[in-house]
């Protein structure tokens, strides 16, 4: 029975153990999970931010070199010479071999302009209706001066603003290609005046393609992006959610500019894959934790238990008087079974051993005792058996000496046998003076 309640305390502290590091482990696994989904997010808005500010520059650097190529083509002497002449002949005059000559050198720096694989399309117009751009084959068959012309460019508002400067550029917002494009795309421009000689005889704008609607909105994928960026905020990572309920992580940057908003989303699906690989990283680091937590705590509780249940032992086996009289008396001869680093199992140890022997003691004491006991008794015994048989020795005496007619012999055995009892009488301590006085005289008779 001790044996077994040794070792329901073995599994106590193995068990007790087990919930201690099992709770700490979980708790310290939350708390790094927690800080690592938070890094995440923080990761992830510091990239989205970085994503933004980033096509912010973009646009602000392709703004600037649209520009500059802009400034590169008016200050083309030979080519803002062509469109002058161009603009003067006319629509009338446009099968003169002058015309088609200046055509050809607009042609020809609008082709061979450095910087024209830049755009996404270069167009020269003038305010009589003369169109030319760097890419036909984006549109339709255009016809110069037509009504079909005239009609595009009367829906263009911004090609009839004239109340500019002549040095202005003007940054159109990103709207839809006009020009007939076989499929809308996003573009936004850059208009710049053509100055001849201090008149403005048309316009060249500058087309890059963009991924942005009307209302200013970035997005990633494709023209038709239904996600609602009205959560959106400034600097700050919000989550937003498309048509389809599909949930996205968003971050808003204004690009001046341009004057309108960019907004660098993305799905939140990712976010969440990384947390789930964070989560299973965490429970699988976990489980080792604990398991190698669990493999010491078995052994450390067994180690910790082994001298306890040697000492249950050495206690079952004590138990028994028998045994205690058969162990040695001396201390240095009782072997120890508790492990000498277990200060307390030792101390308890050494109590019993003392206990034990003292014991022992007692039970040898107790047996000297019981003999010395019986040793008195057998005397008592012994002693009241020889007065008995001197009584009946004398009796016999007496007997014989009575059938012989001697009375002298008769009166000596009565006065020896009153004797004896005298002396022998072990009832009372004390005597009378008559009993005295009756002793002596038997005695002096003898």
């Amino acid at each position: 029975m001790r044996k077994l309640t040794c070792m329901r305390m073995s599994a106590k502290m193995t068990i007790l153990f087990s919930v201690i590091a099992a709770c700490m482990i979980a708790v310290n696994s939350v708390l790094a999970t927690l800080s690592e989904i938070q890094n995440i997010l923080l990761y992830e808005e510091d990239n989205l931010n970085a994503m933004a500010s980033k096509i912010v520059a973009a646009f602000e650097q392709n703004i600037t070199v649209m520009g500059y190529a802009l400034d590169g083509l008016k200050q083309d002497n030979d080519f803002m010479a062509a469109l002058n002449t161009i603009y003067t002949l006319g629509e009338d005059m446009e099968t003169t071999s002058e015309y088609h000559q200046a055509q050809n050198t607009l042609s020809a720096a609008l082709f061979h302009e450095p910087l024209n694989d830049y755009f996404y399309r270069i167009n020269v117009l003038t305010m009589d209706g003369f169109y030319l751009s760097s890419r036909y084959e984006t549109i339709g068959l255009l016809e110069n001066y037509s009504d079909e012309l005239r009609t595009v460019m009367l829906r263009l508002p911004y090609l009839n603003e004239r109340n500019r400067g002549l040095s202005q550029k003007t940054l159109v917002r990103p709207h839809i290609d006009p020009w007939f494009v076989a499929r809308p795309i996003s573009i936004y421009t850059l208009m710049s005046p053509a100055v001849y000689h201090g008149k403005q005889i048309g316009d060249m704008a500058g087309f890059r393609a963009t991924a942005y609607d009307a209302d200013g909105r970035l997005f990633h994928r494709s023209f038709d992006d239904t996600i609602d960026y009205s959560a959106a905020e400034y600097g700050s990572m919000t989550e937003c959610s498309d048509e389809n309920g599909d949930t996205y992580y968003v971050v808003k940057e204004h690009c001046s500019w341009l004057g309108f908003d960019i907004y660098a989303a993305q799905r939140t699906a990712v976010f969440e894959s990384s947390i789930h690989s964070v989560i299973l990283h965490h429970v699988l680091v976990s489980l080792l934790v604990l398991f190698i937590a669990e493999v010491f705590i078995i052994l450390s509780s067994h180690q910790l238990s082994r001298s306890i249940l040697r000492l249950t032992r050495k206690v079952s086996q004590l138990s028994d008087p028998t045994a205690i009289a058969e162990r040695p008396l001396l201390p240095e001869e009782m072997p120890k079974v508790t492990n000498p680093r277990d200060v307390e199992m030792r101390e308890l140890e050494d109590v019993f051993d003392k206990q034990v022997m003292e014991l022992k003691t007692a039970m040898r004491n107790d047996a000297e005792l019981r003999e010395s006991n019986l040793r008195s008794r057998l005397n008592a015994l012994q002693a009241q058996i020889n007065p008995h048989f001197i009584y009946n020795t004398l009796n016999i005496i007496s007997a014989k000496s009575m059938e012989a007619g001697n009375e002298e012999v008769i009166d000596i055995c009565g006065k020896f046998a009153q004797m004896l009892r005298y002396s022998t009488d072990l009832r009372s301590k004390t005597a009378t003076l008559q009993e005295e006085i009756a002793h002596v005289r038997n005695y002096l008779a003898l």
